[in-house]
């Protein structure tokens, strides 16, 4: 924020970045453990580690059988590989949705002073950057503010654009990503509705009122959550 821009505005951080950043210290105290196993002489046990990222990186409920066994075998294993898990899910634990904003401003605080005194050098630079945007997050946390919806919507553009492999204009993109999140939240309605969602219909009905809204000089038409998206 600029300097004398919005000084009432409260400063919020999404904890989902914060929890990308952790997860992004695991992988890279994962990867200093394989590197340690390749030069070491053992190539074969290097390459069982290489596969267990996902392992490490995914939540416990949605782990293969497979990659459930391969978590087994670190945690036996132990060392700096397991103890950087071991952090990694306390943390995003934090952020689970069922604690206290007071809850989860102690655990923070644990858990920086817990990544710090580590000795894992990842996690240790985790912890500084996650003490600097302490605040932020427990503002996000008190005001229940986060990017969920934000962050599906771009997935969702970039799904479309690839799968399109790309557009001759942007009118074009836009069109379909207006159509796609009309069909999203069309969807959802009618799960709660408990009807059917025709989606040709849907495609005549958007076209309809864009074609509409064209010849008076008005914005493109999408449906959303909010029946507001233009």
């Amino acid at each position: 924020r600029a300097e004398g821009h919005a000084p009432k505005a409260t400063i919020c951080i999404d904890p989902f970045h914060a929890v990308k950043l952790v997860g992004e210290a695991l992988d890279v105290e994962r990867r200093k453990a394989w590197n340690e196993l390749r030069h070491g002489g053992d190539p074969a046990a290097a390459k069982k580690f290489k596969g267990a990222r996902w392992a490490l990186l995914k939540k416990p409920k949605d782990l293969t059988d497979d990659q459930a066994a391969t978590l087994r075998k670190l945690k036996r294993r132990g060392g700096d590989v397991w103890r950087a898990y071991t952090l990694k899910e306390a943390f995003r634990a934090i952020f689970a949705g069922d604690l206290t904003p007071e809850a989860v401003e102690e655990l923070i605080d644990r858990w920086i002073s817990r990544a710090s005194r580590s000795r894992l050098p990842a996690f240790v630079k985790a912890a500084k950057t996650i003490r600097k945007f302490r605040d932020g997050l427990l503002a996000a946390i008190k005001l229940k503010i986060n990017n969920g919806r934000a962050e599906g919507l771009n997935n969702l553009v970039r799904l479309i654009i690839r799968r399109a492999r790309g557009f001759l204009s942007a009118d074009a993109a836009l069109a379909l990503v207006g159509l796609a999140e009309g069909l999203s939240a069309a969807r959802l309605f009618a799960v709660k509705g408990g009807y059917r969602v025709d989606a040709d219909q849907e495609l005549l009905a958007t076209g309809a009122a864009n074609v509409a809204s064209g010849l008076v000089g008005g914005l493109g038409v999408a449906g959303s959550l909010s029946k507001t998206a233009t």
